[in-house]
């Protein structure tokens, strides 16, 4: 690297470091799938686990976990103590997976010829893929390291093949198998990122190995997979507390469309024609990217055409495609104008799904956290507090940080896609039930909150309804059927709101 191109990766690690501790987010799973089900087992913090680890065949693996979310858990609690904020453990996740990202930075510069790697390496540092995605503790993310890892140890493998047909290197090999299988158990997806490199690796052994030699070693590659595999089922099955095969449950839960329809049904051009367009940006305006004689076609047209057999299609899916295609645009691209355009696009949707996207979650979680703490010790045993969430993703409920051993028990319930006159009727019926249990509680902050974007309740007397307190800056797209984009700006976060008729039981009502 050049003097300036190295000062230009500097500023991208920066950028992404400072993505990484906002607290904005993309998706719900970032937290439900990995914090929310680790804190427990680390912090002993009660949270209500995803669906995909309580059903009868749990359709989740905890061995990923214990890379992207139990190491840095137990780094905060070893430094910190187990009394430490949630907020802080957040943020430790967050910068764990900046750390992790850098391997997808090594990989892109070892899979890329010496005078083209530095303009993958730029140019993909300054995607939203990289700058947002990747500092996420989403499976995806993970999913991503994992499958260029596979794809730069299958290169490796080959090459020493090539070099000594007669000796098969066996650390190259282990870590193959064991970077291969732990993508599996992350995603049930990987294999489709997997193949065309693996096809590739396939014909170089091919062309240097006997038959009988070849055999063999494809023979043990299956067996130390098999060896791996066994390593991860009996870690989940020792967690679960039950014999487990989660990719195969995983694999029969997505195979049917009825399960798929409960969380989305898309078109099945839609990873084509939306997704690939929505990572990648300006940058696969290049016509000769779209050769099929070019080898990186393929790794972003095979996964793309297995991908979209399923109807539940998300871009997210796509990051491990994406990511190497993309950073191979940059590297063949001389174009000036789709750089720059390429640039201002991503600098666009990685401020708003960087940092205005969801932002107001986390910071009214950790509110609420210390509103229960502060009433935990004014409260009688047997006190009960409610927080009903509308129309904002999924609350992350590990970040109240209940051990269970407080006085207050604290009922969260959340109200996803409820009409405006359903909600009010729930509302109608809580206040009823809260005026008659209020006369057992002694608690100095109220025993109920709602909370919702405040661009949803105007006008909260109309609900019988009080600001208690806010978070300031909250976007998303998601009621634009209700609302027009100009009053999302104007009236951006969330609030808290307690029932009118409790306001003479607080004397701490915030701003």
């Amino acid at each position: 690297m050049h003097y300036k191109q190295c000062i230009a990766y500097a500023v991208l690690l920066v950028l992404r470091a400072l993505f990484s501790v906002s607290p904005s987010y993309i998706h719900p799973d970032e937290q439900l799938q990995s914090l929310q089900v680790v804190s427990q087992y680390v912090f002993g913090w009660k949270a209500e686990l995803p669906w995909e680890y309580t059903v009868e065949r749990p359709i989740r693996s905890l061995v990923p976990l214990l890379i992207t979310t139990f190491l840095p858990m137990e780094f905060v609690k070893t430094v910190f103590g187990a009394s430490v904020k949630p907020t802080i453990v957040f943020h430790v996740c967050r910068l764990w997976m900046l750390l992790l990202s850098l391997c997808v930075d090594y990989c892109i510069w070892l899979l890329f010829p010496p005078k083209t790697r530095v303009r993958a390496l730029l140019g993909i540092g300054s995607t939203m893929m990289m700058l947002v995605y990747q500092t996420k503790t989403l499976s995806n993310s993970f999913e991503v390291i994992l499958s260029l890892l596979a794809f730069v140890l299958f290169r490796r493998v080959s090459k020493k093949i090539q070099k000594e047909p007669s000796k098969t290197p066996s650390f190259d090999t282990i870590a193959l198998c064991a970077v291969c299988t732990l993508g599996v158990f992350t995603r049930i997806t990987f294999p489709a990122f997997l193949l065309p490199s693996a096809l590739s690796a396939l014909r170089t052994w091919r062309q240097c190995l006997r038959p009988q030699h070849l055999l063999w070693f494809c023979s043990k590659l299956i067996f130390i997979c098999l060896l791996f595999t066994t390593a991860y089922l009996f870690i989940d099955s020792y967690v679960y507390g039950k014999p487990v095969f989660t990719v195969w449950n995983n694999l029969m839960y997505n195979s049917q469309t009825g399960n798929l329809a409960q969380h989305g049904l898309h078109a099945r051009w839609t990873h084509l024609l939306i997704n690939v367009p929505l990572l990648c940006g300006p940058i696969l305006a290049q016509p000769s990217l779209w050769n099929p004689m070019r080898s990186a076609w393929w790794y972003l047209m095979v996964p793309i055409a297995l991908l979209s057999v399923f109807p539940h299609q998300e871009a997210r899916f796509l990051l491990p495609a994406c990511v190497f295609f993309t950073a191979y645009a940059f590297s063949i691209t001389h174009s000036k104008l789709l750089l720059v355009s390429s640039l201002i696009y991503h600098t666009f949707l990685s401020m708003f799904y960087g940092v205005l996207h969801q932002r107001g979650v986390v910071p009214t979680l950790s509110k609420l956290a210390d509103y229960y703490s502060s009433c935990s010790p004014l409260s009688e045993p047997g006190s009960a507090m409610s927080m009903y969430f509308w129309r904002v993703y999924t609350p992350p409920t590990w970040m109240l940080k209940r051990t269970g051993h407080e006085n207050v028990e604290v009922d969260t319930q959340h109200f996803v896609g409820y009409s405006r006159e359903r909600m009010e009727e729930i509302l109608f019926k809580k206040f009823i039930s809260t005026q008659s249990s209020r006369p057992k509680t002694v608690l100095e902050c109220p025993p109920f909150l709602f909370i919702c974007p405040k661009v949803l309740l105007s006008n909260p007397e109309a609900w019988n309804l009080t600001l208690y307190d806010s978070v300031k800056i909250h976007y998303d797209l998601d009621d634009l059927d209700e609302v027009s984009l100009t009053d999302i700006i104007q009236h951006s976060g969330i609030g808290i709101y307690k029932p009118m008729t409790l306001e003479a039981t607080s004397n701490t009502d915030g701003a």
